[in-house]
């Protein structure tokens, strides 16, 4: 699981420079109180990858087995978001525009992950190290809100794993 959750990390890393955390999902965003505070820094995403109750049997002692990884993007949008009294058309198409490009945020996570098969990563003899894993198939994806102007972008993907035991 390890080497999925390296690759879908580096594939994010790589190609999205406008993220400030991309980390395994841990439960930094669940919070005991409104007055918590977040251990993250924004806009981030963190990454879940559940277990499977149905490995099957490979080779030796070889196992495949399908897995649901959770991708959250979270974003800050208090600033984006907070009214303004007398707030001009321009100013209101302003924050429109950014909750457009949320969206498209979100947008953009998806089409990297989407039929993602790994594949990236090398180890110092160029063999790939990542290649144990199918095409990512997004199975869900929900959006929510969450205390102190938090958004979050939170979409599932199913994928079938190899651990591959030599």
């Amino acid at each position: 699981m390890e080497l999925l959750f390296l690759s879908l990390q580096k594939q994010l890393a790589d190609n999205m420079p406008e993220i400030a955390l991309i980390d395994e999902d841990y439960g930094q965003l669940n919070l005991n109180s409104e007055d918590d505070t977040y251990p993250v820094t924004f806009p981030c995403i963190l990454i879940g990858i559940r277990g499977t109750q149905d490995w099957k049997n490979l080779a030796g002692k070889s196992q495949k087995g399908d897995v649901t990884v959770d991708i959250k993007l979270a974003i800050d949008c208090y600033d984006d978001t907070h009214h303004i009294p007398g707030m001009d058309a321009n100013t209101k198409a302003l924050f429109s525009s950014k909750a457009v490009k949320r969206m498209q945020l979100a947008k953009k996570v998806h089409l990297l992950l989407q039929n993602f098969a790994g594949k990236i990563l090398l180890d110092e003899s160029g063999e790939t190290l990542d290649k144990y894993f199918m095409p990512l198939k997004r199975s869900s994806s929900v959006f929510y809100n969450m205390p102190h102007g938090i958004k979050v972008y939170e979409q599932s993907y199913t994928v079938t794993v190899m651990d591959i035991l030599i």
